[in-house]
């Protein structure tokens, strides 16, 4: 909306963001240059939201200067008194309470902003970090008991419910899930229902969970994998049509004994899925093997192995069936199609993969096959030689036979959104 003080605008740098969380490709593109704004391309529109501008053009007192950021600040390259400073705020003020959409002349238009929107127009089923949580790592403790100190990525956000205008979240790894409602006309957007003293903590400030949640909170994705920060719809340019065949694999989970109801642990009807995939990958070609499963997990299980140049991590994402019969469940979809979001932020690099899967390792994840030495040894290979990350995502409550559109169109957008950002197709181990 700033933007509407400039007429004929130029703009010599533009940052254009990835709309694919977790994209291994390029997460954030910065294009600089007398007219930055030209070199946007039609398949930039496809690929990515608006990000910083900084550009001129032409106000009623002459030629200014306009930047704004992704964390929406707004600033100018000019010198003056106080009074004119003041002057400029409320100017710029007047533009950011008038909603109509602007429209530059510019290919910037091209990028997309995000809609605002009065209502959550589908159900929410995963949940991210605002980037700047990568950027600043903050330590969160609690401070009620200091033994819960830990870095903030390593916690886990579960959506718990959804409706047209909230969502309940819950925050895993400091004891007590702790509760995040988010209300879409909310003020502020996030708010802490749990009653506990939580403070955040990065290297130059010191501050509650809540005062950060306000400040940056976290992204919602929707089913049909669409972004929602704050009030911001950023709608998905996935194409949800059609979910590959060879997508689908399956498993004799009754063959194997595994009650497909139970995820982990214990049950008197059989083994559970965990210990089922556990046993089929270290009798796999799988060099190693890693278990995973608590708060912050890269998945529930990690493998690595190398053959003919190509070193493959594959992650695998598992949940327990609604019911005891494979079936066509809109909830186990839903339930699997929301692990896709927490999975890819791990494919970027074989460096930083090694970095995270050590750090879980040394801090209590275990190995079922190989050991740390292999670890390393196919990582380090990895950023000599090809790198394929891959996920599979187990649901046995899921009938291949049984399969109805609604199921089939979440997990085609499940299957869209992991090889838009790793460029690889996922796999689903299902039932018959």
């Amino acid at each position: 909306r700033a933007l509407r003080a400039l007429e004929n605008p130029a703009f010599f740098s533009v940052g254009l963001k990835n709309r694919l969380f977790g994209n291994q490709v390029e997460s954030y593109r910065i294009i600089s240059g007398e007219r930055a704004d030209g070199a946007v391309s039609n398949t930039d529109a496809q690929l990515f939201d608006r990000g910083h501008l900084f550009g001129s053009g032409d106000t009623s007192e002459g030629k200014a200067t306009l930047g704004i950021s992704t964390l929406s600040k707004v600033w100018s390259n000019k010198s003056g008194f106080v009074p004119e400073y003041v002057a400029w705020c409320r100017s710029v003020a007047e533009h950011l309470t008038n909603s109509t959409p602007v429209v530059t002349g510019s290919r910037i238009d091209l990028l997309a902003t995000g809609e605002e929107v009065t209502s959550i127009p589908s159900r929410v089923i995963g949940a991210s970090w605002h980037e700047t949580a990568y950027k600043i790592r903050p330590v969160v403790t609690d401070n009620e008991d200091t033994t819960y100190k830990c870095d903030l990525l390593s916690l886990d956000l579960e959506i718990i419910d959804s409706n047209a205008s909230s969502a309940r979240v819950h925050l895993h790894g400091l004891g007590e899930p702790i509760a995040i409602e988010f209300r879409i006309d909310g003020t502020p957007f996030f708010q802490i229902v749990s009653q506990r003293d939580i403070s955040i903590a990065t290297r130059t400030v010191t501050g509650s969970l809540s005062e950060y949640m306000s400040s940056f909170g976290f992204h919602l994705y929707l089913s049909d994998f669409s972004r929602l920060y704050q009030n911001q719809l950023f709608r998905s340019n996935l194409d949800l049509e059609h979910l590959p065949a060879t997508a689908l694999q399956s498993l004799d989970w009754t063959m194997l004994g595994v009650d497909i109801c139970r995820e982990f642990g214990q049950s008197p009807n059989g083994i559970s899925i965990h210990q089922a995939i556990q046993d089929h990958l270290v009798h796999s070609d799988a060099t190693v093997v890693v278990y995973d499963h608590r708060s912050g997990e890269i998945a529930d299980f990690v493998t690595l192995q190398s053959e003919d140049g190509v070193v493959t991590c594959e992650v695998f994402h598992c949940k327990g069936a609604g019911g005891e019969l494979p079936s066509s469940r809109v909830g186990d979809a839903y339930e699997v199609a929301g692990q896709v979001v927490k999975s890819v932020k791990h494919s970027k690099t074989p460096a930083s993969l090694k970095t995270e899967l050590t750090r879980r390792l040394a801090s209590g994840s275990t190995y079922c096959k190989g050991g740390l030495s292999e670890v390393e040894r196919l990582l380090d290979e990895a950023e000599r030689d090809r790198f394929e990350f891959r996920v599979c995502l187990v649901q046995p409550g899921i009938s291949i036979t049984s399969l109805t559109e609604p199921v089939a169109r979440i997990l085609a957008g499940a299957f869209d959104y992991v090889r838009a950002t790793t460029g690889i197709t996922p796999r689903f181990l299902v039932s018959d």
